[in-house]
């Protein structure tokens, strides 16, 4: 580790960098819309992501506990563990994301989630919070400009754990925004975001040394045709001429994959698993 670097600087830097080159679009934005929200959970359901096994094997989570997920998106975590703790708390700012974990809660009957619509920056401590959680997690949610401040309050809400889970080196998907960003403005200004490397750092200089588990990640987005794919892109990249999307329909074809008369689009990823014990 660099030790004059300020690692947490360092974050802010790239995740600005990164917002800007989605032309102002952060993580919130990208689900603003109810059947992508939808769309993303039955992907995760199709690649059996639910699991929870992994919190298990190696938490010591003794019974009853709760649990807190930020940025629980469809409750791809959240209603596995409602099925083991006492009580789980999801945080997550986008509205469609939500009601697409409410409509499964109550299709499910699921009484021990609680559901709080805000971005984790603006979750007050204990106004929003009413207990102590054993394990807070956020798991591929760490769009935050400030990392640190972030952490110190998934510190303050955790009894027990905290675990955040966020991608290693640089996944399948970045050279193909690189390629789409290019054709659509003229020049490859797509940045990524900061990657798991960064965290270690910013938590060592807070004292925190994780724990690290590796893991790999695929999934694949499907279009029911090259018109839903361009849709979907034309969104993410803030791309809404008729000379764009025409451009998006010209370049989609080189990226997506066409299997029975479906668009496929495979994401794959090594991610890592960072998690603690709070002293």
């Amino acid at each position: 580790m660099i030790t004059s670097l300020d690692w947490n600087e360092v974050w802010k830097e790239r995740m600005a960098k990164s917002i800007e080159s989605g032309r102002g679009r952060d993580c919130v934005d990208n689900w603003s819309n109810k059947h992508e929200a939808s769309n993303y959970g039955r992907m995760l359901e199709e690649e059996d992501l639910q699991s929870i096994a992994p919190f298990r094997d190696i938490m010591a989570l003794s019974s009853p506990f709760a649990v807190l997920d930020i940025g629980a998106g469809t409750g791809r975590l959240a209603i596995p563990f409602s099925r083991i703790a006492s009580r789980v708390t999801a945080v997550e700012p986008s509205a469609q994301m939500l009601e697409v974990l409410n409509d499964d809660l109550k299709r499910h009957k699921i009484e021990n989630i609680d559901c709080i619509q805000k971005r984790w920056e603006d979750v007050e401590i204990p106004t929003d919070l009413l207990m102590k959680y054993e394990l807070v997690v956020a798991s591929f949610s760490l769009g935050f400009l400030d990392l640190r401040e972030a952490v110190s309050k998934m510190i303050e809400a955790s009894s027990r754990y905290i675990c955040l889970m966020w991608f290693a080196g640089e996944p399948s998907w970045d050279a193909d925004y690189r390629k789409l960003s290019a054709a659509l403005f003229g020049k490859s200004d797509y940045q990524t975001m900061p990657k798991s490397d960064i965290i270690f750092n910013v938590l060592y200089q807070m004292g925190i040394y994780p724990n690290i588990r590796v893991f790999r990640f695929e999934m694949l987005h499907r279009f029911t045709s090259l018109d839903g794919a361009a849709d979907y892109f034309a969104g993410k990249f803030n791309a809404l001429s008729s000379t764009q999307r025409s451009v998006l329909k010209d370049v989609l074809p080189q990226i997506l994959e066409e299997r029975n008369g479906q668009w496929i689009l495979p994401y794959r990823a090594t991610n890592m698993m960072l998690w603690w014990e709070k002293n």
